[in-house]
């Protein structure tokens, strides 16, 4: 009976390491239209990267930078969309923020903040670049992540 109790928790704590580490790394979504809403409804920024599929360093980009997990420690604080400009969906969201946003050249990563029921240009990030670069520059445009309030020193007695 022991040996089972000692099993199902060894289960049940590899179940949960299991959905820390999911949830540690940054989540690309594919569609613009729903992330914008949550990013709105959250106040998070909004942090798309436009891309097209005959772009090689688009590809690069998402093999080094995306899929090799390099931007895990901005998990949480951003809603992470990957646009690649020629699977729009049915309402053209990629084609309308694209234009509304001048983008010209692939890859370009744009950050969006939430500013008054509508999210705001922070800034752009156009081409390729080293990975740490990448992470460097992105973590530059985000916001600061909120530190846990250290707490107060017991007072002397």
């Amino acid at each position: 009976m022991l040996k089972i109790r000692t099993v199902a928790a060894l289960i049940i704590s590899l179940i949960a390491a299991t959905q820390t580490l999911q949830a540690a790394d940054a989540q690309w979504r594919t569609d613009v239209g729903p992330a914008y809403q949550e990013a709105l409804k959250k106040s998070q920024p909004l942090v798309i990267l436009f891309t097209s599929a005959n772009c090689h360093y688009c590809q690069e980009l998402k093999r080094n930078v995306i899929d090799a997990g390099t931007l895990k420690p901005l998990a949480g604080q951003a809603i992470f969309v990957l646009a690649d400009t020629q699977r729009d969906d049915k309402f053209r969201n990629v084609a309308t923020m694209q234009s509304s946003l001048r983008i010209a050249r692939f890859p370009t990563l744009v950050v969006l903040m939430p500013a008054n029921k509508k999210l705001e240009d922070k800034g752009h990030m156009e081409g390729y670049d080293s990975p740490a670069n990448y992470l460097s520059r992105l973590k530059a445009l985000l916001p600061k992540p909120a530190t846990a309030a250290k707490p107060a020193a017991a007072p002397a007695k």
